[in-house]
């Protein structure tokens, strides 16, 4: 595709990625009668050296030599299509005119997510929540969709008493109560109840920000402004919206690295806003989908598709002009210059350089080599400029072989667009019929947009005991990160973290029996491991050591001299060993933890669970449902030895010996997996059936909800 070359570059990029999508529209309608080729299989009839024995006469009968594949023709679909680029620098003005034409696309591992509206606009508003007096931010969440304000409300807040940073005060109460100045009358009613909104929600999670998760704080700032729901109503809002759902995901995996603080993550993004690193906007279509794929030349190395585009062939490369070159053979060369005078190279630079370019030139001819065999069936190359590609391809217009390569305008693509057939249909446009069901249906979608499942999820093996237990204490607990034992407090019941009336809390206290364990020689003597015991607890205790400890300690030292933990000194053993499990479904499946105790002999592979409390007060389901993903983990691990696997119950010193049959636990835990990955929303996560919510934290939100 050719096209004028006057204008700047960006004119001429504009032209050309909207003519890319024209021609891919034309292509998928069947507008350009363009053809395709599946290999079905082989023919032909050519006969072989050496042959097959006829059993009638023992002699060789000829073997067709299958060498001749055949083809079938068929029109081209989005997933024949591929858009190679040298590099993504102008990658947004291609997705812009892909997605205005309503074209499906994948990026393979683009860039752009962090410098994305929508993104920007919850940096702004965390920071303005954090720091309060950052005017810049604060501007950017009045004019966006968090608050939607108009340009005129915008300079009248300009004007008021102490500036635009005083708003708030005006809108503490309600919109519609006198005020003090002047100007809060001539406000539009509409733009006063948005600032009131926003007023009243900055004032209610200022004094949280700190007590919520990042996840949750942000899961607050999207249901109190209608984000998400008004992007849906803008131009690629399912994009938008998708883009808010991972940044609640990196928000979550940013606080699982225990730097998770408000402050640093909005340090964090403001850095990879400004650096802008390899991160894709957030997948709406998947890459195995019927979609066009969008890639860099060296990604698609080793790859073939029907239909290539080669994009910006007028490129430059980028000249190099640095004053010191070296060379390992030529030495070092410089090109020196004084103040307002031109650079004089020495020879040595000259030469170094002329090396350099002649490399260079080798490695650009390669590249677009590798860039057009990757087209199969049809090859579409466009983009004007003095680049060398563009310079190459024109020279080869010029010459004999012209008549190989057809031209086309890229102007007159632009002048007819047509419509895409939707799957099944004829490519005759069809005028839409604004009926009242087609609206409800086009207004159901916008409201109830759900993102599409993730293609990987990684849970913890309590998380999935979880779930198993109560899908909706799974929301609360691993989507929103929610603090169980902080709910409980805020009930009025004592959590177990707090700290007795004897001491250490039973929480600090299975922490330490865990620690001591975990450094414990089950090969040395009884006095020895009392000492070690009498030493470490001091050291390793989460509160001031006092004579609560006393009583773990000697829980271990019972557990120590056992014949369980006499049989431990002749096995190899593992101590908080930590194990990834991945199971397949319909998407990859990660379970991740550590194993207390592993203890591996000739035959068999034992993993050990501590539990420091009785066995009567154990839930033994859920720690059985605990250890045997434990012991999967093992049967992957040794698949040749017995595996098993116990409970140990410090306190009183109880063992509950577990069995596993591996390929119900499996399927099981994928049913729990794929349970997981199909559900979003609150109310998806079912209530545990016959739930009364009497040992529940969230019980009063739960029980609410049923009776409403």
């Amino acid at each position: 595709m050719s096209g004028d070359d006057s204008g700047n570059a960006d004119e001429r990029r504009s032209v050309e990625s909207a003519a890319i999508a024209a021609k891919i529209i034309r292509l998928v309608s069947g507008r350009d009668v363009t053809m395709v080729y599946d290999r079905v299989g082989m023919t032909g009839n050519q006969v072989t050296d050496t042959g097959k024995e006829d059993p009638a006469n023992g002699s060789l009968s000829p073997v067709p030599c299958p060498l001749s594949p055949a083809f079938t023709p068929r029109p081209p679909r989005f997933g024949d299509i591929a858009i190679l680029f040298r590099r993504f620098s102008n990658l947004k003005v291609y997705e812009h005119e892909l997605r205005m034409a309503g074209i499906p696309y994948y990026v393979v591992k683009g860039r752009g997510f962090y410098r994305c509206q929508e993104v920007l606009d919850i940096l702004n508003f965390l920071s303005w929540l954090e720091y309060g007096g950052d005017l810049s931010a604060l501007v950017g969440v009045l004019r966006s969709p968090l608050c939607g304000i108009s340009d005129e409300t915008l300079y009248l807040l300009s004007k008021v008493e102490g500036g635009i940073g005083n708003w708030e005060k005006l809108f503490h109460q309600s919109p519609v109560t006198s005020h003090q100045s002047p100007l809060f009358d001539r406000i539009d009613p509409a733009d006063r109840e948005r600032l009131a909104s926003l007023a009243f929600l900055v004032s209610r999670l200022r004094p949280l920000r700190d007590r919520l998760t990042l996840a949750e704080l942000l899961e607050e700032i999207l249901t109190g402004t209608d984000f998400a729901s008004t992007l849906l109503t803008t131009f690629q809002g399912g994009q938008k919206v998708a883009n808010l759902r991972k940044l609640i995901e990196i928000s979550r995996s940013f606080a699982d690295s225990e730097r998770g603080t408000l402050r640093r993550f909005i340090k964090y993004l403001a850095e990879l806003v400004e650096k802008e690193p390899t991160e894709a906007e957030a997948l709406v279509s998947a890459e195995g989908e019927d979609v066009v794929r969008l890639m860099t030349i060296h990604q698609s190395k080793g790859l073939e598709f029907p239909v290539v585009f080669i994009p910006e062939m007028g490129m430059m490369h980028p000249p190099a002009n640095s004053a010191v070159v070296c060379d390992e053979a030529l030495g070092i060369g410089v090109r020196t210059a004084l103040p307002g005078s031109q650079g004089r190279p020495t020879l040595a630079w000259r030469e170094i350089g002329a090396q350099r370019r002649r490399k260079e030139g080798s490695e650009i001819k390669r590249l677009l080599y590798v860039a057009m065999t990757r087209a199969r069936d049809y090859l579409v190359l466009s983009g004007e400029g003095r680049g060398e590609w563009r310079s190459w391809l024109s020279d080869f217009l010029a010459g004999d072989d012209a008549t190989l390569v057809k031209c086309v305008d890229a102007s007159s693509l632009l002048d007819e667009c047509p419509v895409l057939p939707s799957a099944g249909e004829s490519t005759t446009k069809v005028e839409p019929e604004w009926r009242a069901d087609v609206i409800a249906a086009a207004l159901k979608r916008t409201i109830d947009y759900t993102p599409p499942p993730p293609s990987e999820m990684i849970f913890s093996p309590t998380a999935l005991e979880d779930y198993r237990n109560c899908p909706r204490k799974y929301f609360y607990k691993a989507v929103l990160g929610l603090d169980e034992g902080l709910f409980a407090e805020l009930l009025g019941k004592k959590h177990s973290a707090g700290k007795s009336k004897n001491g250490l809390s039973a929480i600090d206290k299975g922490n330490l029996a865990h620690l001591l364990l975990e450094r414990l020689d089950f090969t040395a003597s009884a006095e020895l491991q009392r000492a070690a015991c009498d030493r470490l607890a001091p050291i390793l205790s989460a509160s001031p050591f006092d004579g609560s400890a006393t009583g773990v300690i000697d829980d271990i030292m019972a557990f120590a001299v056992s014949p369980l933990a006499g049989e431990l000194g002749g096995s190899r053993l593992y101590r908080e060993h930590p194990f990834i499990l991945k199971l397949k479904g319909n998407a990859d499946y990660f379970v991740r933890g550590a194993m207390d105790l592993v203890a591996v002999s000739e035959r068999r592979a034992v993993v050990y669970d501590y539990k420091y409390l009785l066995m009567e007060d154990a839930d033994l389901d859920g720690y059985r449902f605990q250890i045997r993903t434990y012991m999967l983990v093992l049967s992957r691990a040794y698949p040749g030895k017995e595996i098993s696997g116990a409970l140990l119950f410090l306190r009183g010193g109880g063992v509950e010996q577990v069995t596993c049959d591996f390929p119900m636990f499996e399927k099981e835990l994928l049913e729990i997996m794929e349970g997981v990955r199909l559900r979003c929303s609150e109310t998806e996560f079912d209530l545990r059936e016959g739930c009364d919510g009497n040992h529940c934290p969230f019980r009063r939100r739960c029980l609410d909800e049923t009776k409403g």
